[in-house]
């Protein structure tokens, strides 16, 4: 049994269709006893109000192109009528939002009647899970007419302007301007809905207009509708990437649950569209035209014939394609994790703030480059994720009188020696902090630098080729190692 309206099936001959308690009084019940072999069976004989009735006529949205004083919306069609029931079906599958608003208008004003009538004559039934869905009607006291309302100003819905509204649970009934008649009923029922599921929402015969002498719809009036399904990527799905090479490589993800929904999927190349034309049966992409030792994010968004667009499938990846650029760390660091696309060290060492150094000697020069090797460093809390400022100087960069050496912020480049590789060159790129870098950091937490793949050298033959990082803590007091101060010497 579908909808509880009355403690009693009204007739086999019409399932789904239910009296009302408040309305008992409307019907003539009559209970026959028919005997047959011995054994009692009863059957209900109905016989429907005889009290005025009024229809809603369904339409796209208000008011309409009908001229009638009782309207429904969204639209939908009258599927079947008899007696007791008024089955419609809506025109189209709804949205989850605003779409899933159901409304009555009815011209006719609520003087002398009350609310609480009205709410409590709707029902919703999950159709898919054959189960009544418990609303919630709230426990607002409505009162007689609308001088007690809230008033509104500025709300109109199409030539529906309102003055006064007032909520009871899911419900919402208002009230238009001063010297109009209409009145508005909305449930908003989004809650209970879920995609791709059919529901039915009915309303009671007992619903009824205002005045001393009301009407009343005396049928029960269902609207059954499919909410639209949303797309969804398999619980597994990710985007994966292969054959890369310097210029190309293959990008590879699994199709949605059902592609009927979608016109196809749409790939995104550094947060840029790069093409959205791609069928729903392909699940593949040749990406070509890449920059070698480049670091790159594809995502693959799936596009919905209608309703929201599911979470995009990203993936990143570095290309490849130069020669490695090699570097010796100091403090001393070991590698503690290298993937296709990163390598991440570890100093051995703790950091001690007061004498904070990390650096960096290269095989080869990187000076040429310096700006844009700066600008891909960024240094963050290892916990929280949270970035950390760097001084990264301003370009053209200072240069130390006496050394030559180059100043930018934080940062400090020391060349020496010819690079021809007889030994002893510098190409040493240094963090020495200024005061206002090292307020940032706390005592015992861990951080982590990270340089870029495209980190290059001088003619632009290597760079890091990975995502580099190097993760360090701050020392604490009992962590700092004691030492002798400079020139310290036993005497007798």
């Amino acid at each position: 049994m579908r909808f509880v309206f009355f403690d009693y099936l009204v007739a086999s001959n019409y399932p789904g269709s239910y009296l009302c308690p408040a309305e008992c009084r409307s019907y003539d019940i009559t209970v026959t006893p028919n005997v047959s072999g011995g054994i009692a069976a009863s059957t209900l004989g109905v016989t429907r109000s005889s009290r005025p009735s009024f229809v809603f006529v369904p339409v796209a949205e208000f008011p309409g192109n009908d001229t009638g004083r009782y309207r429904s919306v969204p639209g939908s069609t009258l599927v079947s009528s008899d007696v007791f029931v008024e089955k419609f079906v809506l025109n189209d599958q709804i949205e989850l939002g605003e779409n899933s608003v159901f409304r009555w208008y009815l011209q006719a004003g609520f003087n002398g009647t009350n609310a609480r009538d009205h709410v409590d004559s709707f029902r919703l039934y999950n159709v898919t899970d054959n189960e009544e869905i418990s609303l919630d009607y709230g426990t607002t006291n409505f009162g007689s007419g609308t001088g007690s309302w809230p008033a509104v100003s500025g709300e109109t819905d199409g030539t529906f302007t309102v003055s006064n509204k007032i909520s009871s649970g899911d419900f919402e009934v208002a009230k238009g301007l001063a010297g109009s008649t209409w009145s508005r009923f909305e449930t908003k029922i989004d809650k209970y809905l879920e995609p791709g599921k059919t529901y039915v929402l009915a309303i009671g015969p007992y619903f009824h207009t205002g005045g001393q002498n009301p009407n009343r719809l005396n049928k029960v009036y269902e609207y059954q509708f499919t909410v639209q399904d949303t797309v969804k990527w398999p619980d597994d799905a990710c985007l994966n990437v292969d054959s890369v090479m310097a210029t190309t490589a293959v990008l590879r993800w699994p199709a949605v649950v059902d592609d009927n929904l979608i016109s196809g999927y749409a790939l995104y190349v550094n947060g840029v569209l790069e093409d959205k034309h791609i069928p729903r049966s392909q699940t593949y992409y040749n990406m070509e035209g890449l920059s070698p030792s480049q670091k790159y994010t594809f995502e693959i968004a799936a596009q919905p014939i209608a309703g929201p667009i599911p979470k995009k499938l990203a993936s990143t990846i570095v290309t490849g394609g130069k020669i490695p650029l090699t570097f010796t760390p100091d403090p001393t660091a070991t590698i503690s994790a290298e993937t296709a696309y990163t390598k991440d060290y570890s100093f051995t060492s703790p950091v001690d703030l007061d004498n904070f150094y990390l650096s960096w000697n290269f095989a080869k020069g990187i000076d040429a480059n310096l700006e844009a090797n700066l600008a891909g460093i960024r240094l963050y809390d290892k916990t929280t994720g949270n970035e950390l400022t760097l001084d990264k100087g301003i370009y053209p960069y200072e240069r130390e009188e006496l050394t030559g050496n180059i100043v930018a912020g934080d940062f400090k480049y020391t060349k020496l020696g010819g690079g021809g590789g007889t030994g002893g060159e510098l190409r040493l790129l240094s963090l020495e902090p200024t005061e206002a870098t090292l307020s940032q950091f706390a005592v015992g937490k861990e951080y982590v630098l990270e340089m870029q793949p495209d980190f290059t050298n001088n003619n632009g033959e290597s760079t890091l080729g990975k995502i580099t990082s190097f993760s360090f803590s701050i020392a604490s007091d009992d962590e700092i190692q004691p030492a002798w101060p400079e020139g310290a010497a036993i005497t007798a």
